[in-house]
């Protein structure tokens, strides 16, 4: 519609065309609008106002018209649709966009025997500057360096962050036989923070982005009067192996369990746990196993069974660090927070066959340092991150 070529430039001579050729109603009394009066077009921009083809310039009062301001081709067909009684078509709406991904990148830090030294402090500010959704603390949790056990939460969040969440495990020096403060006080103070599933803080699972199954439990520790054992048939590993399976039926990609004492080591402390738990889950299939408790960083390589005290060779399904879903599984300590409180690793150890990476006080670059797992619905990537020290190790698990 070229409006220039009728002589239309204007609001006012755009409501003329409408008001006298196309309305062919007369010109109604003055005095809706406070910017029209004595103008030529004031007849008709009253007629089709009072007709409902226009309204004011500037609502929501619409006291003004603004007649002298250019027309659009835009208002010019809504003049003329309205004045002709048309039809408007509506155009079809966009569609929504499509719903998120069952399945998206999450990150967390793990880590255990965590105290509140200096290097504590260290490594809890890098974990919450990094990009970590929530800090998974391992046990053994204030050592009573601050008393109670409320103060040496606050002294964590001072250098975490007011806002990052703990999730906790309950370690040896917590339980009920602890000496270093009570996991029932440490739990009023990092308190679920994931809608979890259980009995936090002794066992309990959460899911995250619908990619991780991280699942929380006791093994070989004693709370509020309940011994926790993963034997086969005992309540607890039915537990356990109901909150694995029905991960997998979710279509949840992997299944991290987090647990304070590990089982094979190449450190300082033996099977305390017993085996029965790493055994459970690497028979079903677990992907990653997190532990504290033994004061240094080490990581196995992928594994399909375990032998305690002695190495098998055929337990190792995969040692290149590039690993594929469903081989078997990694077992983690992260408990190498306090720097000055390392245990040594041993290379000779009778299970060290088991191991692909371990740091620990008698290393030539020994320091403190956290792990992060980063997952997506492709791919586990786990990374030793050195605080005090260079140390550095990763490994990938990927579908």
């Amino acid at each position: 519609m070229r409006t220039r070529g009728l002589g239309i430039s204007t609001v006012a001579s755009a409501v003329l065309l409408v008001g006298t050729v196309l309305v062919s109603a007369p010109a109604a009394a003055s005095g809706t609008f406070s910017d029209d009066d004595g103008s030529v077009h004031e007849g008709a921009i009253e007629a089709i106002a009072a007709a409902g083809i226009t309204i004011g310039c500037n609502p929501p009062t619409n006291t003004k018209y603004c007649p002298d301001r250019p027309v659009t081709r835009a208002e010019m067909a809504t003049f003329l649709a309205r004045a002709l009684d048309l039809e408007v078509v509506v155009p079809p709406l966009p569609p929504p966009p499509p719903p998120p991904p069952t399945g998206s990148a999450v990150t967390f830090a793990a880590a255990g025997d965590l105290g509140a030294e200096t290097s504590t402090a260290a490594v809890l500010g890098h974990i919450g500057r990094s990009e970590a959704e929530f800090l998974l603390a391992l046990g053994d949790l204030s050592y009573n360096q601050i008393t109670p056990e409320s103060s040496w939460c606050s002294w964590v969040r001072s250098n975490l962050g007011a806002s990052l969440p703990v999730q906790m495990a309950v370690g040896n020096h917590e339980h009920d036989h602890g000496s270093d403060g009570s996991w029932d006080k440490f739990a009023q103070c990092l308190p679920d923070a994931m809608s979890s599933t259980g009995n936090y803080p002794a066992q309990y699972f959460f899911d995250l982005q619908g990619t991780v199954r991280m699942i929380v439990v006791s093994a070989g520790l004693t709370i509020d009067g309940h011994p926790y054992t993963y034997e086969s048939g005992s309540a607890d590993a039915e537990w356990l192996t109901a909150a694995i399976r029905s991960a997998r039926t979710s279509g949840i990609e992997w299944v991290v369990v987090g647990t304070h004492k590990p089982c094979i080591s190449v450190g300082k402390k033996s099977c305390e746990p017993d085996r029965h738990l790493t055994d459970l889950a690497v028979s079903e299939g677990v992907d990653l196993m997190l532990h504290g408790h033994d004061h240094n960083y080490q990581r196995t390589h992928q594994l399909s069974c375990i032998s305690v005290d002695s190495f098998s060779p055929a337990c190792v399904s995969d040692a290149d660090g590039n690993h594929r879903a469903g081989d078997g599984t990694v077992l983690v300590v992260s408990a190498a927070v306090r720097d000055t409180s390392l245990y040594a690793v041993s290379g000779s150890d009778s299970e060290a066959g088991y191991f692909a990476d371990s740091m620990g006080a008698n290393s030539v670059d020994s320091g403190a340092g956290y792990v992060e797992v980063t997952a997506t619905p492709d791919s586990l990537i786990v990374e030793f991150i050195g605080v005090t020290t260079n140390h550095s190790d990763a490994f990938e698990i990927r579908k």
